[in-house]
């Protein structure tokens, strides 16, 4: 989405997505310059994007191996105060 604002008297433009933490913003110079080299940036996205794509699935498993064993380690925990309840029923 595409929201426009001034900075200093300057047109900018804003750029959002949704879950984004920060817009993206630049001023006329910018949009100029992107415009006119809008055909190296589309290759550029072409070329890079599997790169990211492949580093974000690594990332990705690693948060769910992560994950995996905090899970069991909480189990584990789980089961270890369940035992020391019982006992303490016990006393």
């Amino acid at each position: 989405m595409a929201t426009y604002s001034e900075y200093k008297g300057n047109p900018m433009i804003i750029l959002t997505e949704e879950g984004a933490r920060f817009p993206f913003q630049f001023g006329l110079g910018k949009a100029v310059r992107i415009l006119e080299n809008l055909e190296e940036i589309k290759a550029f996205v072409a070329k890079n994007a599997k790169t990211v794509e492949a580093k974000n699935a690594e990332y990705k498993a690693k948060l769910e191996t992560t994950i995996a064993k905090e899970q069991k380690a909480l189990e584990n925990k789980s089961a270890r105060l369940a035992e020391l309840k019982k006992q303490a029923k016990q006393i």
